[in-house]
């Protein structure tokens, strides 16, 4: 065999490995979208109701209790200019610009003295080379699970440091997810809660146990959780939707890349038989003169 076909049949092999692991990561991918289309229009929909249900109990309440009501988490502290953001970012590669183009959205809306709380390990790789930002890395694997008690501690954290007055609102950066096909990056604003709603559950005021003071200091930190799961959720279906795409692209690549070098290799290998051919006749006839 020559050094030519040599050299194709190793491309071929190798393409055709890297296809395999293309193919995997696919369908692990295509499975984990489904997954979690699912999972993230149910929290959203939970959310919405909660959503209400709070609004009706501070806004919509005709209690004497809720006119004196004073809740920092409601309130914009306009002393302050300091923003601090969640940056959602992925643990793992292979997702295109997923976390780049995250990137380069927050330098553009990032002003001087804006403090970051990362997710991600992609996050962190990214943020090192900015010395200029003060970054928090203490909830970098939250995402990996978000039912443990790492996440209320990272709700218990955003809520410390809002009430700390040194920041006039905390948002959330992250790839929001629009459809199959298109993922954008977007700053949501998480504190102060925004839940002016006009529409009513009840056609009649509700009681609240103990008291409704209570009960509203009690159901915004669960409320807020719930908004941040339902976002972590949104950003994890972006990434992975992403992926998905980009080894799917990949996987057809891999494959035109592999017909074409066959086509090559075939090409290749009827020339040394045409060659091979001619040598055959061309000896014989010589013979046959001698």
């Amino acid at each position: 065999m020559s050094q030519t076909l040599e050299s194709v049949k190793k491309r071929i092999n190798s393409i055709e490995a890297t296809k395999k692991i293309t193919s995997t990561m696919q369908l692990v991918s295509s499975v984990k979208v489904r997954k979690l289309i699912n999972v993230f229009n149910e929290k959203k929909n939970i959310l919405e109701t909660q959503k209400i249900i709070l609004n009706n109990a501070v806004f919509l309440s005709k209690s004497d209790v809720i006119k004196n009501f004073n809740n920092k988490l409601l309130k914009e502290n306009k002393k302050e200019n300091r923003k601090l953001y969640v940056v959602i970012m992925s643990n793992l590669g292979l997702c295109g610009g997923y976390n780049q183009l995250l990137y380069k959205y927050f330098q553009s809306i990032y002003k001087e003295g804006d403090e970051v709380i990362l997710i991600g390990r992609k996050a962190v790789s990214l943020f090192n080379n900015d010395n200029n930002i003060k970054a928090y890395t203490d909830f970098v694997n939250v995402a990996n699970n978000l039912e443990n008690s790492d996440f209320d501690n990272l709700i218990d954290f955003i809520i410390k440091k809002y009430v700390s007055d040194k920041y006039n609102s905390i948002h959330v950066a992250y790839q929001r997810y629009v459809n199959s096909l298109i993922s954008l990056p977007i700053a949501k604003k998480l504190l102060p809660l925004e839940i002016n709603y006009k529409n009513n559950l009840n056609s009649y005021e509700p009681e609240y146990i103990p008291s409704l003071e209570v009960f509203i200091e009690k159901f915004i930190p669960f409320y807020l959780g719930n908004y941040l799961k339902t976002i972590f959720y949104e950003a994890s279906l972006s990434e992975q939707t992403i992926r998905r795409n980009m080894m799917d692209n990949a996987d057809k690549s891999a494959k035109d890349l592999i017909e074409s070098l066959k086509l090559e290799y075939n090409k290749e290998r009827q020339t040394l038989i045409t060659n091979e051919i001619t040598e055959v006749v061309n000896s014989a006839n010589a013979i046959k003169k001698s």
